[in-house]
């Protein structure tokens, strides 16, 4: 059984990865010209956005201490949002995004 301290760091972890998530996503939407990839990746962008407000009611925190912790965390950050700072075709954001995902989905498993 995990400790209360090991889950809370595990609540923050998921908090972080979303947060990231999130803005990495609302990135791809942002450079991205094809309308229905632009609509998949901002929904994407709202699902995180979401999991960080469950996760901050959970952990009883503000959106602001969240993004903090984000920022704590930044050198993971900055590799998942340079996935979607270069200029890419439609398939190269898809890649990325596929990426994104695996990413995501291994830190949920771990915590």
């Amino acid at each position: 059984m995990l400790s209360a301290t090991n889950l809370d760091q595990n609540i923050q972890h998921l908090i972080s990865a979303n947060y990231q998530r999130m803005l990495a996503f609302e990135q791809a939407a942002f450079i991205c010209n094809e309308s229905s990839l632009k609509s998949f990746f901002e929904a994407r962008a709202d699902e995180s956005e979401n999991n960080v407000k469950e996760l901050c009611f959970i952990m009883n925190i503000t959106a602001a201490e969240a993004e903090k912790l984000t920022v704590q965390n930044s050198g993971t950050a900055e590799k998942i949002t340079n996935l979607f700072t270069a200029n890419k075709n439609a398939a190269k954001i898809l890649q990325s995004a596929k990426m994104l995902e695996k990413t995501i989905l291994s830190w949920y498993k771990t915590a």
